[in-house]
């Protein structure tokens, strides 16, 4: 569950930010500004090779010359410590000083994965599957298993939506008038066994004040309790 804890704060970020890039006032046809995921970058100061999760750039799109300069990054752990995470984001600070804003974002789990104890109904019942289910497969088993169900048909998830995500009605997360609100990710319980649950979602910001970007001073820290 690894990528799928790790992409839905990548995603909801970009889903609130991405509006406002798409309002500024600028010349289309000579300026692009855009988030861009999982773009690899070498910096020409340090070359430092980097991937952010996410990067905020901004391209002269001129017939005559094409360049790129990296404004923001936003990074996420999951499975990542925060040690490995922060010195990425002081080598891409580094390598790329023109970057203002950094946004950090910790993904705590509730305790510790754990995997099926050997023997238990919920091993013996995925020993029955001769190979790996696809993710949409596993996550449309049910919550809780018997006997009966270990040899019953697997039922999909008419609607393609893991039930762990809390969306509304109609398979969104804003409200009337359009705002965003919180995804809730309930515990991820599949067939006797939950295999994740989230804790808290923190964001850590830090944004440049007279020309300087201090990663080692205090940063604006924004938890989200799921």
């Amino acid at each position: 569950m690894t990528t799928e804890a790790h992409q839905f704060a990548i995603t909801d970020f970009s889903r609130a930010v991405q509006p406002v890039l798409d309002s500024l006032p600028i010349n289309r046809q000579r300026l692009r500004i855009a988030l861009e995921p999982n773009l690899s970058l070498r910096s020409t100061l340090t070359s430092f090779l980097a991937t952010p999760d996410l990067a905020l750039i901004s391209a002269s799109t001129g017939a005559r010359s094409l360049s790129m300069d990296v404004l923001a990054v936003v990074e996420c752990a999951f499975s990542q410590d925060h040690d490995s995470l922060m010195m990425k984001i002081r080598n891409e600070v580094k390598g790329w000083p023109g970057i203002v804003l950094v946004v950090a974002i910790f993904v705590s789990e509730a305790r510790d994965y754990k995997s099926p104890p050997a023997d238990s109904p919920t091993w013996n019942y995925f020993a029955q599957h001769d190979s790996v289910l696809s993710p949409n497969h596993f996550l449309s088993l049910p919550p809780a298993i018997d006997e009966s169900a270990a040899s019953a048909p697997v039922e999909h998830n008419p609607s393609g939506t893991p039930d762990c995500y809390s969306t509304d009605s109609d398979g969104s997360n804003s409200d009337s008038d359009g705002e965003l609100e919180p995804l809730v990710l309930d515990p991820i319980t599949i067939a006797g066994h939950t295999w994740c649950e989230i804790h808290d979602v923190q964001y850590r910001v830090w944004v440049q004040e007279d020309n300087i970007l201090d990663l080692d001073g205090d940063s604006t820290i924004g938890v989200s309790d799921q």
